[in-house]
């Protein structure tokens, strides 16, 4: 009898571990081959199985590709007309009019057979695949959906490439290449505008010159002239809308909170400033039609950035009033930091959108689709660096909120020489403390000593240690 087969054990622990992690570093420095699709279209075969389509026109309704089809894929309806004769005392003719031909690519196999059996070409594979649908229903292809797919049937290859084009292909060439013909010499050269003049009508000829025409020669500076003059008149520069002076608005009162932000000695009131600020990017993000980023600033800076503020603030036991360690004496080279910061981004952000203009009245830029396009293909690696930066901030929270050992352990409450001083001791009215017994009423103590002198059943509190040091204790907790 065999015996089962026994897993190998490992030389040492974690041996599966250190060879996953060598498959890791082995391929982490090798040339990505990812393709970024949909964005690059993937090169396949010509022979690729995508999908069935129906050149009609060559269909006779013989049934063929139905009853040899191994899954009953294939629907055809169809019904007989009856054609006159074309002579005099001649035979009338009946011929199959296709009704219905339609595919379910829920139950198709993609085996080809139906390709294969059809005796007059009349179904082609087509290398298209996007045809993905929610409904089940919705893959069964119709006679129409199928003739669509024959605008993606590639062309046959040549039997031998030394073959001549093809007559149809060829006609179709020389009557394009005919028109083109007759169009050029039909449009007058006069009517031909000069490379770098205005169409409008009214305006001078531009002056001669590569600078004035806009060719390689125009410096840089000619050119933010030239964009900025064009920008003016079709963009009204001294005519602002009321989308721009929103904006300008916006941004003097977004700006006023960051001053405060940065200025306050009061760290809540700090915080709230910057939902203000944060909140003011946002509203400028949906004037620039970017609709999608603005509720992004709200639902990630607003909603938890500011939230985990609050709550380092709160864990750290921050300060709520005015503090005096929330000012620096480094004002101004904290000032002079911030103000070429300011330049240097400003003057990154001028260069690199110089000729660039925003369309406030077209359609919104920033839809979901372009931003996660843009986030996840370019900017991925600083998407999770940001997240691995909050991670830490949030876990530097946590670290600093908690106390040291030493700190957070409190003396025992009946000890006396750690602290120095007496403890707290509860009232002995209501709770006795220990060594002492209840005083018991007067009579009783009468009926069960009755030898005992009247003086005796009074004890003078100063003379009796035990009240007096409960008296001592109650006057120290009190």
């Amino acid at each position: 009898m065999a015996e089962p087969h026994q897993p190998a054990k490992s030389r040492f622990p974690g041996a599966g571990l250190a060879k996953g992690l060598a498959v890791t570093l082995r391929t982490m420095t090798r040339k990505s081959v990812t393709e970024q699709y949909p964005d690059a279209q993937p090169e396949l075969p010509p022979r690729t199985r995508g999908v069935i389509g129906l050149f009609e026109e060559n269909c006779t309704v013989c049934m063929l590709c139905a009853r040899e089809c191994p899954d009953w894929c294939i629907y055809i309806d169809s019904h007989k007309e009856t054609i006159p004769a074309a002579t005099p005392g001649g035979r009338e003719r009946s011929r199959n009019v296709l009704d219905r031909f339609a595919i379910d690519f829920s139950l198709c196999m993609y085996c080809g057979i139906c390709i294969e059996v059809c005796p007059f070409d009349a179904l082609f594979w087509s290398p298209e695949f996007e045809y993905a649908e929610t409904a089940i229903r919705d893959l069964t292809h119709e006679r129409d959906k199928l003739r669509e797919w024959m605008w993606t049937v590639p062309a046959p290859p040549a039997l031998d490439p030394a073959a001549e084009e093809p007559k149809e292909i060829a006609a179709a060439r020389k009557t394009a290449e005919k028109l083109a013909a007759q169009q050029a010499a039909s449009a007058p050269s006069s009517a031909a505008p000069r490379p770098g003049a205005d169409p409008r009508p009214g305006r001078p000829p531009p002056a001669d010159g590569p600078a004035a025409a806009g060719g390689p020669g125009m410096t840089r500076l000619a050119a933010t002239a030239h964009a900025m003059t064009q920008s003016a008149e079709s963009h009204g520069f001294l005519s602002p809308t009321g989308v721009e002076i929103a904006f300008l608005l916006v941004g003097l009162l977004t700006f006023g909170a960051a001053l405060v932000t940065v200025t306050t000695r009061q760290l809540v009131h700090a915080a709230l400033w910057l939902v203000v600020a944060l909140g003011g990017l946002a509203v400028e993000y949906l004037l620039l039609t970017a609709e999608f980023i603005a509720w992004v600033q709200v639902l990630i800076y607003v909603g938890s950035v500011v939230v985990l503020l609050l709550f380092g603030l709160m864990l750290t036991k921050a300060p709520i009033g005015r503090s005096p360690d929330a000012d620096s004496g480094n004002r101004w080279a904290a000032l002079t930091v911030a103000v070429a910061a300011a330049a240097a981004l400003v003057w990154v952000v001028v260069d690199a959108f110089r000729t660039t203009w925003i369309d406030l009245d077209g359609p919104a830029a920033g839809s979901t689709e372009v931003t996660g396009a843009s986030l996840f293909q370019n900017w991925v690696l600083p998407f999770e660096a940001l997240s691995v930066l909050l991670l830490a901030a949030l876990v530097g929270a946590i670290v600093l909120s908690r106390k040291a050992k030493a700190e957070s352990s409190s003396p025992p409450v009946n000890s006396r020489a750690g602290s120095g001083g007496s403890p707290s001791v509860p009232d002995s009215r209501n709770h006795p403390i220990e060594g002492t017994r209840p005083a018991a009423p007067a009579e009783s103590r009468t009926a069960a000593h009755p030898e005992e002198p009247a003086d005796h059943q009074k004890p003078d509190p100063a003379h009796d240690p035990a009240d007096a040091g409960t008296t001592t204790e109650q006057e120290g907790a009190r």
